[in-house]
């Protein structure tokens, strides 16, 4: 898979302007196919910031599911872009058609993405894979 030069922020975010791969981390095929995964449609992120903790820590490389761009589930983590800023972050659906924006890090506070505020708001994609030194 592919590692991008881009680090999601599990804080305030990170601003990118484009996107090198720096590097690449061996999975097995079968494995990632056998999770459903499109193989062109993963690549991997390195995670920086606190707001993420104990989930996901600073130096964490994520595995992110391209596919999943624009969609969210009930309650799962997903890179996005907030105004420019690319953070990795908790998005819950709300019955009002709001998006809850949540750091596992209680110091850090929920933020709520209105019907109507999207243009600055995009989803690339949902994490399925974490690997942190130890």
């Amino acid at each position: 898979m592919p590692r991008y030069d881009v680090r999601l922020s599990g804080g305030g975010g990170s601003v990118t302007e484009g996107a090198n791969i720096v590097d690449r981390m061996a999975f097995r095929e079968d494995w990632l196919r056998g999770q459903g995964f499109e193989l062109h449609k993963l690549a991997l992120f390195m995670i920086e910031g606190d707001s993420m903790e104990p989930d996901l820590r600073p130096g964490d490389m994520v595995l992110i599911d391209l596919r999943t761009q624009g969609r969210v589930d009930f309650d799962a983590i997903y890179a996005i872009r907030v105004g420019g800023l690319l953070r990795i972050k908790r998005l819950q659906w709300n019955r009002n058609k709001s998006i809850t924006v949540r750091s596992a890090n209680q110091y850090y506070k929920d933020e709520t993405i209105q019907p109507g505020e999207e243009e600055d708001f995009q989803i690339i994609g949902r994490a399925v894979w974490v690997g942190r030194r130890i």
